[in-house]
């Protein structure tokens, strides 16, 4: 008995992806054309055109297949260069996204931050780990972008306030009242590295931090 070819192939096809829940690999592409040629009626064979045109098919699956191995090379070299390049970072201050401030026995620490607009008034408040207010910060007339204030380190009793990590958050708004948005910074020293799901952070103070967030590498300690 003769067996349609467009039938046979779709039953060979249905035969490989069923129950796998999977795209047609270069491989099962391959199967299929085989398939094809075994069972095509001898009075109607493919055409020479036809043939032809099912291996440039294959010779496209092929190389995108091909393309994406390459790609996946270039990625995990890419990632190694990194943590190559993180590793070296250790014990370097750099300046990340972030809004903790580190207080050291300077007694004092730089916050930095970047405004969506001109800001009339900005209020920058500064907690502990347990979210208890430490200070206030009062600026007014700030411009749009970067923007750097001092905290020198005291508490609201006027006393200085543990050597440690703070945090910080920004309340900034314009003439008319309205709110404008800003981007936080920290700065601090790269202690250590950890890797989680390909991906790469780096920890400054007790906070990991995407390695691809870092803005600045300040100096060397």
């Amino acid at each position: 008995m003769l067996v349609n070819s467009s039938t046979e192939a779709s039953s060979t096809a249905t035969m490989m992806t069923q129950g796998k829940n999977k795209s047609l690999g270069k491989d099962d592409f391959m199967k299929l054309l085989v398939a094809q040629l075994e069972h095509q009626d001898p009075m109607e064979p493919m055409k020479g055109t036809d043939f032809t045109a099912q291996l440039a098919q294959f010779s496209t699956v092929e190389q995108l297949y091909n393309m994406s191995d390459t790609l996946q090379g270039i990625k995990s070299g890419n990632t190694d260069l990194y943590a190559s390049m993180a590793v070296n970072m250790i014990g370097k201050q750099v300046e990340a996204q972030g809004n903790e401030v580190h207080l050291t026995n300077a007694g004092s620490s730089t916050i930095t931050f970047e405004l969506a607009g001109n800001a009339a008034n900005v209020s920058i408040n500064i907690t502990d780990a347990d979210g208890n207010t430490v200070f206030t910060l009062k600026e007014s007339d700030m411009k749009a972008g970067r923007n750097e204030v001092l905290w020198n380190g005291f508490n609201l009793e006027g006393k200085k306030a543990a050597e440690g990590t703070y945090y910080y958050d920004i309340k900034a708004t314009d003439m008319d009242g309205k709110d404008i948005g800003s981007t936080y910074f920290t700065t601090g020293t790269i202690s250590g590295i950890n890797y989680e799901n390909s991906n790469i952070f780096v920890t400054i103070g007790n906070t990991k931090v995407p390695l691809n967030t870092i803005k600045e590498i300040k100096q060397g300690i």
